[in-house]
């Protein structure tokens, strides 16, 4: 038992040439898909230097071992490869808007949406998919949107909304905060 579970922890990447065509099948399998549910997990932005989870530096893995988590410095994260590629799917018009029934496991497998799984980790549901990818998000989805043909578009924080809604520090509150100081794009009040 402690060995079945040590093994579902471990991170395990396909092999490049592996990778490359299961890669070119979700691309084709994406491209023949009336509409595809992106489901994400915390592994969607560790490329952006947000902790994960079950990771050998994840949150619950250091909890476990008894060890103290870091403060993590956010301001510096940004949508990554993976986040922004979601975006191009979107574009195309392949990401559904609304799903009822994400898994569907009341119908008969054969009958059930096809799914997709890209972790580095075992999951629960990787005997029920049509495809695992053992590989990392940003790797995957590059190979998948060269496939496709389409483009990944760059992130910039001056087009980010939630930058514009932002509303920068006063200098009265420089003092009251630890943290790096987000740059703003508008004047002050």
């Amino acid at each position: 038992m402690r060995c079945k579970l040590k093994r579902r922890v471990m991170e395990i990447e396909d092999p490049s040439d592996v990778l490359k065509e299961k890669c070119d099948q979700l691309a084709e399998a994406i491209k023949k898909a009336k509409g595809v549910c992106v489901y994400t997990g915390a592994g969607i932005s560790t490329a952006a230097s947000i902790p994960d989870y079950r990771g050998p530096n994840g949150v619950w893995t250091l909890l476990r071992k008894g060890q103290q988590l870091k403060p993590q410095e956010l301001t510096d994260s940004e949508p990554t490869k993976t986040h922004m590629s979601v975006i191009s799917l979107y574009k195309h018009g392949k990401v559904l808007k609304k799903y009822a029934c994400l898994w569907c496991m009341n119908k008969k497998p054969s009958k059930r949406p096809k799914l997709f799984i890209v972790n580095l980790q075992w999951t629960p549901k990787d005997d029920l998919a049509t495809l695992k990818i053992n590989g990392k998000c940003d790797d995957v989805m590059e190979k998948v949107m060269k496939k496709l043909g389409w483009k990944i578009p760059e992130y910039t924080r001056e087009k980010d909304p939630l930058f514009r809604m932002a509303v920068p520090l006063q200098p009265h509150e420089y003092n009251t905060v630890s943290s790096k100081q987000l740059q703003a794009f508008f004047p002050p009040f």
